[in-house]
């Protein structure tokens, strides 16, 4: 009998400091993935957090199931967070909201039936904008549809919303650094833009796709220098290097393409001059996408394994690679659906470990800083997170009362501490 009761008292005793068990195997578990040529620190962030239930003219989320409210970020699915020196953007629309709100009445009304084209016919496509680092937002509705991509120079800032139900697409123009947005151009069905970039005020790049549910579809670079009212294509020369948007990104007035996994081939939107680089990557690599840092002003390429006799990507052998400088950062692995991405001179990312969201970074790529985050239940989706200027925008899963009123979704913004 003692024996017994002795048991239920360990067993007490381990669930009662379970988050503190957890807390202890994971920083062990940090302190030995990467080998020991890294070093590296804990901190602790000053993170903020942000109920959208606050922004003017907001509500709440309503659930599908029962007649309760949560805050209103639940009501939203994130597209993309972009982050500028003076401002930044939340790219959403209703779709949590549109879903549940068809799912209650197909619960209440008999015989209710609603499909994928009801939900694209109704969701509303959102810009949450904050010109003070998150301490406030402004709402902005930009049409129907799912809003994928921004870019801005100055004050002009450039969007396109896509239209699921038509295959066709929006662009959308700011003029006043998102203050006032203006629908500038509509596409026929079937062709859907992708936004790659602004060049200068009122000169901006698009991929065309014209779409064919029968056949393969087309894809082609487009240039406008009238605002978006007129697309033109590209010259050939453009043309033959391209493939997919993750493969080409503008920097500094010129195209970048990654051409067969081996090269890196840059061309003029001036004078059509063309750089071609030999990527010093090794065999085994595989590139994944390419991109610009504003911030940093470099360019760089996000490369993976295959796993061995297999074509399956193998996500837990990853770099960072900048070809202009032919430097290479390797990113320790600590969980299959973790996020990395670059901030100016950082390179960062969250991870669950042993079920704690981990948050780490580093510049040079050998001393890492990291800090737990036990409150976050939930670890960001690759949209819901979004780094520039010295600040991180997060969307997590609260159910602390200590720290929010209400459990559910919130905005969660946290700044760098080094030591």
């Amino acid at each position: 009998m003692i024996a017994i009761l002795f048991f239920v008292f360990i067993i007490s005793l381990l669930l009662y400091f379970n988050q503190e068990i957890r807390l202890l195997l994971a920083s062990w578990r940090i302190n030995t993935t990467g080998g020991s040529d890294l070093k590296i620190h804990k901190v602790q962030n000053q993170w903020k957090v942000f109920d959208f239930s606050n922004i003017p003219g907001e509500t709440k989320y309503l659930s599908s199931i029962i007649d309760k409210h949560y805050p209103a970020l639940e009501k939203y699915r994130i597209w993309n967070i972009k982050i500028f020196k003076d401002i930044g953007f939340i790219l959403a629309n209703n779709e949590e909201q549109i879903r549940a709100t068809f799912e209650r009445k197909g619960r209440h009304i008999k015989g209710q039936r609603y499909t994928n084209k009801d939900i694209y016919n109704s969701v509303q496509a959102y810009i949450f904008k904050s010109t003070d680092n998150g301490k406030s937002f402004d709402k902005i509705a930009i049409g129907k549809g799912v809003p994928k991509n921004i870019d801005c120079i100055k004050n002009e800032c450039l969007t396109v919303v896509d239209h699921k139900d038509t295959h066709s697409s929006s662009v959308w123009v700011s003029h006043d650094n998102g203050k006032n947005w203006k629908n500038i151009q509509n596409t026929a069905n079937n062709i859907v833009l992708t936004l790659i970039g602004i060049v200068k005020k009122g000169h901006y790049i698009f991929e065309i796709e014209e779409y064919n549910k029968d056949t393969d579809s087309k894809h082609y670079l487009v240039y406008s220098n009238d605002g978006g009212i007129h697309f033109h294509k590209l010259p050939e020369i453009f043309q033959q290097y391209y493939t997919r948007p993750i493969f080409v990104t503008l920097y500094k007035n010129r195209l970048f393409f990654v051409v067969d996994n081996t090269r890196l081939v840059s061309i003029d939107l001036v004078s059509n001059e063309v750089g071609d680089i030999e990527l010093n990557i090794p065999e085994e690599k595989y590139i994944f996408k390419i991109e610009q840092n504003k911030e940093s002003e470099k360019i760089y390429l996000t490369l993976y394994d295959y796993k061995k006799g297999s074509t399956e990507i193998d996500f837990s052998k990853k770099l960072f690679y900048y070809p202009l400088e032919n430097k290479k950062i390797p990113i320790p692995f600590y969980h299959k659906n973790q996020h990395e991405y670059i901030m100016g001179e950082y390179i960062g990312l969250f991870a669950r470990v042993k079920g704690i969201l981990m948050h780490s970074w580093t510049k040079d790529g050998k001393t890492w800083y990291y800090e737990l985050l036990p409150n976050f239940l939930i670890g960001p989706y690759a949209n819901g997170l979004g780094s520039g200027y010295g600040q991180i925008w997060l969307k997590t899963e609260i159910y602390n009362p200590k720290l929010v009123p209400q459990k559910g979704s919130y905005l969660s913004i946290g700044k760098y501490v080094n030591k």
